[in-house]
């Protein structure tokens, strides 16, 4: 659904306008992301910690319903003759800038989500905070985000997709290196508020570099863009995991604040790099 949510963003707004835009649709996300820490928070110290999933169940069920009912309710629109996967991918991949936004995409999965899935597990194993109070301040990373979404009409302009990058990689850094150090609730709260202020600075302006990466083939280009992603925050989950069972959660904690910096300040770079070569003789 968000690929597509993309793609369709992509192909009606603007490029110059577009981040703003893909920044308020973002605010869905968060807050989806902020209801489940929390739940998540709340369920492991219950006897009965699945009903989370039942909870979801029943929304993506009523979310398909609305969907399904939505679409027999308007006629598809004619496009060009369908092409198969495969050959829509190919057409991506083929191209040297999509694969330099699909590459950063995937270490910035890899490298941010190998600490921020363990910082409640720090907190609570290093700081001693209980996993619902642990869950409770992880939402504030939602916080962050939002205030991204918020300010981004204004951060945009001033900043520029390359300052994005850098000063959002700098916030993460600084907020994973402080709550490694010092596990406390002060510390955890403005921390996860930088992180989700620096993750959406950083993110933000991936996913809208990826709307336009390939504009004849969206739909394909920004499944490539979620896939990569995932695909990143899956080995990054499992590496911290890896790490933790042999060190404890700080080694992990202390990778991914390291790590994040050479995504962001990396990716800026190609993007600098992109644009003196667009620039005419």
């Amino acid at each position: 659904m968000i690929p597509l949510a993309m793609a369709w963003i992509g192909d009606n707004v603007p490029y110059e306008q577009r981040q703003a835009v893909l920044a308020r649709f973002l605010i869905g996300q968060i807050c989806g992301l902020a209801c489940g820490q929390t739940f998540g928070g709340l369920a492991a110290e219950q006897d009965w910690w699945q009903w989370p999933f039942l909870v979801y169940t029943v929304l993506f069920a009523a979310a398909s319903g609305l969907l399904w009912y939505r679409v027999g309710r308007h006629e598809r629109p004619q496009g060009r003759k369908p092409e198969s996967l495969g050959v829509s991918l190919r057409h991506v991949l083929q191209k040297p800038w999509p694969r330099v936004v699909l590459i950063s995409v995937f270490f910035e999965g890899a490298a941010v989500f190998c600490g921020f899935a363990f910082v409640a597990s720090h907190l609570h194993v290093a700081g001693g905070l209980p996993l619902t109070e642990a869950g409770l301040i992880l939402a504030v990373f939602a916080v962050g985000g939002l205030s991204f979404a918020l300010l981004a009409r204004r951060l945009v302009p001033k900043l520029g997709e390359t300052g994005l990058c850098q000063l959002g990689c700098v916030l993460i850094a600084i907020a994973l290196a402080a709550i490694c150090r010092w596990p406390t609730p002060g510390v955890a709260v403005v921390g996860c508020y930088l992180f989700g202020l620096g993750f959406y600075m950083l993110h933000n302006t991936l996913q809208t570099t990826a709307t336009q990466m390939a504009p004849e083939r969206r739909g394909a280009a920004v499944s490539l863009f979620s896939t990569a992603f995932f695909t990143g925050q899956s080995l990054g989950t499992g590496i911290g995991g890896a790490i933790i069972a042999f060190s404890g959660t700080t080694p992990t904690l202390a990778l991914a604040t390291v790590a994040v910096l050479p995504v962001g300040f990396g990716f800026a770079w190609q993007i600098r790099r992109r644009d003196r070569a667009l620039v005419p003789a």
